[in-house]
């Protein structure tokens, strides 16, 4: 079964504005890890917490 379907944009400065929100959404979904990271130190699962600081 097929899944939501993707209208790509024809118009370029659309996609430049796609392709910059698809940038810095990554780098925010990295800041908000370690920051769960640092407030909860005592999971393994996510690096950058008061564990790694210790060693």
């Amino acid at each position: 079964r097929p899944g939501a379907r993707v209208i790509k944009p024809k118009k370029a400065s659309l996609i430049q504005q796609n392709k910059i929100k698809k940038k810095s959404s990554s780098g925010l979904i990295g800041q908000t890890e370690k920051l769960l990271a640092e407030k909860a130190g005592h999971l393994e699962m996510l690096k950058g917490g008061k564990k790694d600081k210790k060693e």
